[in-house]
């Protein structure tokens, strides 16, 4: 198998994740993988969004979020929530390279959107080591 067959076929299985992991509970709307250097390595968004500029700016939020953490003594970031009043949007580490980022709209039930998004960082973890 070629190098840019695999390549395809591993995207593939990223985004049934991120399918899955916004059809898994009413009000998720749009999900993500990004490296931690701000890199898109996979995505499931609206047509408005634009997944560099997304990737760009939730791996800025994270750097800034894990110096906090930090410098708080929190010990390691598991997870940055911003809940504004049209939705949320959750970070999830998935490992130490990437960050699971999903979006969800409003009255959607947060417990449930962290649930779903720990379970689905799990998965994509295995994936991305591969």
């Amino acid at each position: 198998m070629n190098t840019d067959t695999h390549s395809e076929q591993h995207g593939s299985k990223l985004r049934s994740v991120l399918r899955a992991l916004i059809a898994s509970a009413e009000g998720m709307e749009a999900a993500a993988i990004i490296s931690r250097d701000g890199l898109s390595t996979a995505s499931e968004l609206g047509e408005h969004v634009d997944a560099d500029q997304l990737s760009a700016m939730c791996a800025a939020l994270l750097s800034l979020a894990d110096t906090t953490a930090n410098e708080l003594q929190r010990g390691n970031l598991k997870q940055v929530l911003l809940d504004g009043d049209k939705g949320l949007l959750l970070l999830v580490h998935i490992g130490k390279t990437h960050v699971l980022a999903l979006s969800a709209g409003t009255g959607t039930n947060i417990g449930r959107c962290l649930m779903e998004a720990k379970k689905s960082a799990q998965v994509l973890q295995g994936l991305l080591i591969q």
